[in-house]
């Protein structure tokens, strides 16, 4: 086993008595790697620190909870939809996902396209509800003198917050100033820390694909050595045949050199790059993304809802497993 790839959950990742650190312990060359689509995926889904960006996130999502939370305004909000956007297939916003961007953004998407018929169904809804408002704000009142409640504003200290004064001449140029490049300059630097922990290893051993290797030396290729040294001959023999490696393909054209570890390997010939071969192997079996699709325990609600509870213990397990993976 030369490789291990899991989500970022504490139980799988976690670096004392947890699953990677369980194979390692007993395979210490079982590199393991964050799954990439999920390093991805918690930036993307976390807050931002560009409280612009947060807050309209926010918005987002408490307008598409407060229309799914009726059925009367989802039917105020359709009608607006057919009366401004005929061309709009969909007829309901999308609710923000969690944990996915790749379904989040959807929503995000449609929202914006279909701005114009919400907005409308805000205000139409503002002007039912403003008849019952009033005698709805005398009955609380009642109630409250009842009770003996005073009707008070609770006071909040805390200290004052102010937004720095970007400077600009147009608003596109203040968007960009304001919030792109400090949003970019943060998903940059989110990305590094968490792409950094397997970093060196697999970047070492990019360096043998031939698109890298005629443009750098062995002493770039040493971390990956070091890590996989029981698998490989001695330094000087591996180091030979990367310089023939090289050589093989610094006579071919850019655009026909290899770009992948399994095309590579196709072109790797076993019997006089056997080292150069296995660490092409070792870089095409490394995960860099995790395979399942869906949260186990979310199929196996969506299973359970269907099939009750007339299933056995060891049937739920194979179907289970069958819709997950």
């Amino acid at each position: 086993m030369r490789g291990q790839g899991y989500d970022g959950a504490a139980t799988m990742r976690g670096q004392f008595r947890r699953v990677q650190a369980s194979i390692k312990e007993k395979l210490p060359l079982a590199l393991y790697t964050h799954c990439s689509s999920h390093s991805l995926n918690l930036y993307l889904s976390d807050a931002s620190n560009i409280p612009s960006i947060r807050n309209c996130m926010g918005v987002i999502k408490e307008v598409c909870r407060f229309f799914h939370m009726s059925a009367k305004r989802t039917e105020i909000l359709k009608s607006m939809i057919s009366d401004c956007c005929p061309e709009q297939k969909k007829k309901k916003l999308i609710s923000l996902c969690e944990t996915r961007w790749v379904e989040r953004h959807d929503s995000v998407f449609l929202f914006k396209d279909i701005l114009e018929p919400i907005l409308f169904s805000l205000l139409k809804i503002d002007e039912e509800s403003s008849d019952s408002a009033p005698k709805a704000h005398v009955r609380i009142k009642e109630i409250a003198s009842k009770l003996d409640i005073k009707e008070e504003i609770p006071r909040v200290c805390r200290l004052q917050t102010a937004r720095n004064n970007v400077p600009y001449s147009t608003e596109e140029e203040y968007y960009r100033r304001a919030v792109y490049v400090p949003y970019l300059e943060d998903f940059c630097n989110s990305l590094t820390e968490r792409f950094e922990s397997h970093k060196e290893t697999v970047a070492s051993l990019q360096h043998i694909l031939p698109e890298f290797c005629t443009k750098t030396d062995f002493y770039s290729l040493e971390a990956a050595f070091n890590f996989y040294e029981e698998d490989l001959s001695h330094k000087e023999v591996v180091q030979s045949e990367f310089m023939l490696w090289k050589e093989k393909w610094s006579q071919e054209k850019s655009e026909n050199l290899p770009k992948t570890a399994i095309s590579s390997l196709e072109k790797c010939d076993k019997t006089f790059f056997p080292n150069i071969y296995i660490l092409l192997k070792l870089l095409a079996v490394l995960p860099v993304s995790v395979a399942t699709v869906e949260r186990s325990f979310s199929s196996l609600r969506r299973l359970k809802t269907y099939l009750r509870n007339t299933t056995s213990e060891s049937r739920l397990n194979g179907l289970a497993l069958l819709s997950i993976h």
